[in-house]
């Protein structure tokens, strides 16, 4: 499976990015690029699932100047234990190397790729929320996924509606 030329915009900066129980964060100016990925993250899982799963963008916190992603499994659980390695993964390959890794995680996981992905996102009101959501939303338009933007809400607002309406 080869992405779309886009992915290329979103290029990998020379820092190693963690996924920690739930979220990942870091500098927003450093995120871009791993933004675009979760947004591959999360329609690998949707597929895997065959349920929508939900993504909010935030470090609520945390600095301004930081951001992150949260991503929820169905039911409103915390992404599941075993697919943090993936966004772990995805979030610090080099770009030539995206789509072997999407490959690896399509046959680990025996993903059906015919099956249509179905994304939610939320974001809270930092500044750098409305870039980081459009890479996020390009890699779920990628993959000819559905999406649905739930636009900026406070944190504790976002998280409610993505708990509780998937």
């Amino acid at each position: 499976m080869v992405l779309p030329s886009c992915h290329f915009i979103y290029v990998e900066k020379d820092k190693k990015i963690c996924y920690v129980y739930i979220f990942l964060f870091f500098r927003a100016t450093d995120l871009t690029h791993v933004m675009f990925r979760m947004g591959i993250l999360a329609v690998l899982r949707s597929k895997c699932t065959k349920a929508t799963i939900g993504a909010m963008i935030t470090a609520s916190h945390n600095p301004v100047e930081d951001n992150g992603i949260k991503i929820v499994d169905p039911m409103g659980d915390m992404l599941a234990a075993s697919w943090e390695k993936y966004a772990i993964e995805l979030a610090n390959v080099s770009d030539s190397k995206i789509d072997s890794v999407m490959m690896k995680i399509i046959k680990s996981e025996d993903i059906d790729m015919n099956v249509k992905g179905s994304v939610f996102l939320a974001k809270d009101t930092r500044p750098s929320c409305v870039t980081l959501a459009t890479g996020f939303l390009k890699a779920v338009e990628a993959l000819s996924s559905d999406f649905n933007d739930f636009g900026k809400y406070n944190n504790n607002n976002s998280l409610f509606m993505l708990f509780f309406i998937i």
